[in-house]
């Protein structure tokens, strides 16, 4: 670090003609000549060149991982390569993608898909996207809160919505629009149900990349208007839950659940609004209302999943939330969903996929092993109308394979064996359920030779053989 940092440093200071040699000797002789003639000498509050050129380059030095240029420069190369090189739209992003993965260029901030360039230049005006923007951003200034107006408002919304599912350029467009920023204002504006769920539906729609999410989180107003709506709904059914509008929450929900799973601005802003508040409101009110269950875990899971970087916050707000009881909250779900007498786990499998996250050390796994999830998990997987359901029971393996980070676990885990080679059987055209269950295998094998053993022994092997 210390080299590349002062490559760094001798590189900027280069780019603005400075030699660096010739500034520490200015800056010695320059100190000897203070010592002579006083502490107070020279001019007053000055600071010497070298230091100043030294501090200016630690405060603008940035390692190669950093590196990002804005959406213009990506967009200038990949026009560059369709017109001056005859390259296929999709050849030319993928060029250019390559060009700056190579000189260490971050491209998560980047819009890379096809539909983007495809209506960039394109004239937009007269498109049903451009016009149901338009008639919502009059609806905004109008503020006319009429049923007349209202109806027309809600109209205009599915009318998008029906875009978003039929036309491939519906969301692109909508975003070089400020969609996002326009539905925003609108669940400001017009926060009744009937507007408030379709209307969140449609900005989730729309935050598919991260200049859609920065556009959501620009000071903190998407984040805050979502709180609204959910934080209404706990208000109404403060005295009877039955007054709360489930479907506002599991839309609210399903809106954080995306914002906040890859953008740590939003789940910054999701968090400091008190979002674990409201989920373990919505968890805890309607435990058994199957798409709420879904959407608050789901929504748990964004917000304590680290995307990767050292400065997210995820490590943070996962150690509060189990500090308050999401460990438990998670497992008690997840027994309640497993016992469903109509047999509908899809709730269940959500559940399994949000314990994952929460499953990251030995405490964690052996606690939640204390609360009897993995006989549950087990005796789940043997069932056959669970075994044939491949996103469930691929849930279950990687939730059983985390819990596998207890040594102490292994041995209860490993009593599935037989199991996992029918699911794996009965799974074999899915290659994510085999991918799995091999990971799981391999991980109750981990230092445990007999396991590895039994797994011979009972021919667990056969899934992944065939």
């Amino acid at each position: 670090m210390a080299a590349a940092l002062q490559k760094g440093i001798e590189s900027l200071a280069a780019q603005h003609g400075k030699d660096l040699g010739e500034l520490q000797r200015a800056h010695a002789a320059e100190e000897q000549a203070g010592a002579g003639a006083g502490a107070g000498a020279g001019a007053a509050g000055a600071e010497p060149a070298a230091k100043q050129a030294w501090e200016d380059a630690k405060a603008n030095y940035k390692p190669p991982s950093a590196r990002a240029i804005t959406q213009e420069t990506f967009d200038e190369v990949v026009a560059e390569n369709v017109e001056d090189f005859d390259m296929e739209l999709k050849e030319a992003i993928a060029d250019a993608c390559l060009q700056f993965m190579k000189q260490g260029v971050n491209l998560s901030n980047i819009i890379k898909t096809e539909a983007h360039f495809s209506v960039k230049d394109k004239d937009t005006s007269d498109h049903p996207v451009t016009i149901g923007l338009n008639t919502l951003q009059q609806a905004v200034v109008a503020k006319d809160d009429s049923d007349a107006a209202i109806a027309k408002v809600c109209t205009a919304i599915a009318d998008l919505d029906a875009q978003f599912g039929s036309d491939e350029e519906a969301v692109p467009i909508a975003n070089s629009k400020q969609g996002v920023g326009t539905c925003v204002t609108l669940l400001r504006t017009f926060p009744t149900s009937s507007c408030v769920v379709p209307a969140l539906n449609l900005v989730r729609k729309m935050c598919v990349d991260p200049p859609s999410l920065n556009q959501f989180n620009e000071f903190g107003l998407g984040p805050d208007v979502v709180i609204e709506c959910i934080s209404r709904e706990r208000s109404a059914g403060a005295g009877d839950p039955a007054n709360a509008s489930t479907d506002v929450l599991v839309a609210g929900l399903a809106l954080v659940k995306v914002a906040a799973l890859k953008h740590n601005g939003c789940k910054d802003q999701f968090f400091g609004r008190g979002i674990a508040g409201l989920l373990a409101y919505a968890a805890d009110t309607f435990p058994d209302n199957v798409a709420v269950v879904k959407e608050t875990v789901l929504a748990f899971r964004s917000v304590v999943r680290g995307d990767g970087t050292i400065d997210s916050k995820a490590p943070n707000y996962l150690k509060q939330l189990v500090e308050e009881g999401w460990l438990e909250r998670l497992c008690k779900l997840l027994l309640r969903h497993l016992n469903r007498e109509d047999q509908n786990i899809d709730a269940a499998g959500c559940c399994a996929l949000a314990l994952s996250s929460v499953a990251m050390n030995e405490k964690a796994c052996t606690d939640a092993a204390d609360q009897g999830i993995i006989g549950a998990l087990l005796t789940a997987l043997n069932s056959p109308a669970y075994m044939t359901n491949a996103l469930f029971v691929r849930r279950v393996a990687s939730l059983l394979g985390a819990l596998a980070r207890s040594d102490k676990n292994k041995e209860l885990i490993s009593d599935g064996i037989g199991t996992f080679g029918e699911c794996m059987i009965k799974n074999a055209q899915d290659d994510t359920v085999q991918k799995a269950f091999l990971n799981t295998l391999a991980a109750i094998c981990l230092r445990q030779p007999e396991i590895a053993l039994k797994i011979v022994q009972e021919k667990g092997t056969t899934g992944a053989c065939g």
